[in-house]
Order: structure tokens, then sequence, then C-alpha cells
């Protein structure tokens, strides 16, 4: 899926380490917009301990911070709350901290900001409102505040249904997205392999990773 995939700055951070004898692993962090429209950044410190093995554990820090917080809390760090958003970020091999800190605007990449949004809206639909995602069922209020956060964009309802649809079609029948990082770490303590869900997903992150 696309929210897996590094970004433009991202790759080409990763791709001028790579030229000079670094690797990197894929991590997952929270990003937002400085600004309305403005540069998408890290929301957190460059440090590894505010990086994650999978995205849907860093959707579910933004989950908690604002089930924790008041719009008005989060504003007042980082402004426009509605900007939050999952973004896969190159990092250094041993310790995880991102190899920088800018990831590409939302009007620069329409399609990554979409599938950023849709990914938010996986994240709070419950089991039957996925499985009608599925169908092509799209329930009502998580559409409509999606919709807000992408009126900047032409086509943005089909576009966003499109995304969701995509994110079905990746979650294994009966097992929830949130889920999918425990499924492949039992798979891989008893010897199973590493070819199942977490591979396909982010082949590069570490085994070793803390879930």
């Amino acid at each position: 899926m696309l929210i897996h995939q590094l970004d433009r700055h991202q790759r080409e951070l990763a791709e001028s380490h790579a030229d000079a004898g670094y690797e990197h692993v894929v991590r997952f962090v929270v990003t937002y917009n400085r600004a309305h429209g403005g540069n998408r950044v890290l929301a957190h410190a460059q440090h590894g301990c505010c990086t994650y093995a999978t995205p849907e554990q860093a959707q579910a820090w933004i989950s908690a911070a604002q089930a924790a917080n008041t719009p008005e809390q989060l504003r007042s760090v980082y402004g426009d709350v509605d900007t939050f958003q999952v973004r896969a970020a190159a990092c250094w091999v041993d310790h995880h901290d991102p190899m920088g800190c800018w990831f590409d605007d939302d009007g620069e990449n329409p399609a990554l900001a979409v599938a950023g949004v849709a990914f938010g809206v996986w994240s709070k639909l419950d089991a039957s409102e996925r499985h009608g995602v599925s169908f092509g069922l799209f329930p009502a209020q998580p559409m409509v505040e999606a919709d807000a956060r992408l009126s900047w964009l032409d086509d943005h309802g089909r576009l966003l249904a499109v995304a969701l649809m995509e994110i079905a079609a990746h979650t294994p029948k009966g097992v929830s997205l949130a889920g999918l990082s425990k499924v492949q770490r039992a798979k891989g303590r008893y010897g199973s392999g590493r070819s199942g869900v977490r591979k396909a997903l982010h082949p590069e992150a570490s085994s070793e990773d803390e879930l």
C-alpha cells in the first residue's frame, strides 16, 4: 500500500546516504503540517524512540493524543491538528533515528495525503464498518469528516473511497488492521519464515522491534 512507501523527500534522502555507503530501514512516524498548506514535518523529536515498527502503532499515537487532549491543547503545540498523518520514514539501521524530518507537502503528493487520511479513517471504523467498505459501503460521519480535510483536492470523495478499499483489500479476512504486526510476530517466533504480512508491508523493518 502507498502508506508503506517512502515519499520523494525520504526516498531521495535514503538514496543520498546509500551512495555514501549507509543503509536504512523503513520505520513509521507521525507527521503534521507546520502551517495550513505548509511543509509536512515530524511531529516528534528526530529520535528512534519516536518511530514505530508498523503504521498501525504510529496511528495509535494519533488516536491516543486526540483522545487525551482537547483540540485547543493540541493546537497550542501543533497548530492545525487535522493534518496529523502517518508516514514511512528512512531511518538509520542501528538506532532508528530518522535520517530527515521533512516529507512531501500534501499538494506535492496528493495521493499520499489521501492515503494518510484514509488510514486515519480506517483506524476508527468498527468491524462491521470495515466489512462494509470491502463492498463499497462507507459510513457517513467518518467520510464527512475526511472529506472536509481533503476539500482542497478535486474529486476527493472518489479518491478517498478508492484508498479505503485498497486498505480493506490488504487486510486479511478476520484479522483487524491493528493486529497485523502481532500476527506476523507470532509466526516468526515459531519459525514459519518471514514471507507473511509483516515482510510484505515493510520488508526492511527489524523483526526484533518491540510491538
